[in-house]
């Protein structure tokens, strides 16, 4: 299991990735509100196989974010 977490702002968010005994697996990366960020996004990811996604969703930012997922 990877566990994401997503901190969300109005222009620029960042992510990081954990896996179940804790080792990192991405370190906080930052990427654009925009159509190149999520398309880097989805691109460090890769499968959302066994995979858990929070979102911190103050405000309405993290809308087009969860709109424009990818779930295969």
């Amino acid at each position: 299991m990877r566990f994401v977490g997503i901190d969300i702002a109005s222009e620029t968010h960042v992510v990081a990735v954990v896996a179940e005994d804790q080792s990192v697996l991405l370190k906080p990366v930052s990427f654009k509100e925009d159509a190149a960020g999520y398309e880097l996004l989805w691109k460090k990811l890769g499968s959302p196989k066994d995979t858990l996604v929070t979102m911190e969703a103050t405000g309405h930012y993290w809308q087009n974010l969860f709109a424009n997922s990818r779930i295969s």
